[in-house]
């Protein structure tokens, strides 16, 4: 009987080794078959609405690029743009106050007969308005006409050199 079982137990042996090699055929042609079929599915994949692929996803990020870009730009434009407007406050301010100085100066000029004098400080250069008519003595050049003891009496002078020196010290304390 032992040996019997020893013969029974022997087709076993060979059955059990060609169902291994069958099982091990079985699962390298279903791998074989696996890897031919990922492009496939890959393929399928795509098609399929929802899921995202690749090319979804490159465009997602391209899109996102674009609007980050934008966004920034955007911020850019707008703080180049608050700044500009301050400029051009700055600017506007500054025209409307040599506006109103040209349309002081206009009127002071309107009236013949007069001549101005304009002294910016202490040290600048003296700006003339206007001339006085040819019967009243006073010169036409600008230097012979500030040397006033030359034309004027000369009480009339030395009271006008006087005044002239009190307003010229007068802007000065209050600059």
């Amino acid at each position: 009987m032992a040996g019997n079982n020893k013969a029974l137990m022997r087709p076993e042996r060979t059955r059990g080794r060609k169902s291994r090699a069958n099982l091990s055929l079985t699962l390298k042609k279903a791998l074989f078959s696996a890897s031919a079929l990922i492009p496939a599915a890959a393929e399928a994949a795509e098609v399929v609405p929802g899921r995202f692929s690749s090319i979804n996803i490159m465009g997602i990020a391209a899109a996102a690029g674009l609007v980050s870009v934008s966004l920034i730009a955007a911020f850019a434009v707008m703080r180049k743009r608050n700044v500009m407007e301050s400029e051009n406050r700055e600017i506007r301010t500054a025209l409307f106050d040599a506006r109103s100085k040209i349309s002081r100066y206009e009127s002071l000029i309107a009236d013949k007969n007069r001549r101005i004098v304009i002294w910016d400080g202490q040290s600048s250069q003296a700006e003339f308005l206007g001339q006085l008519p040819p019967e009243t003595g006073a010169p036409a050049n600008d230097r012979d006409f500030l040397a006033f003891g030359r034309w004027l009496k000369p009480r009339s002078a030395g009271d006008l050199e006087k005044a002239i020196d009190q307003l010229r010290s007068h802007v000065q304390e209050e600059s």
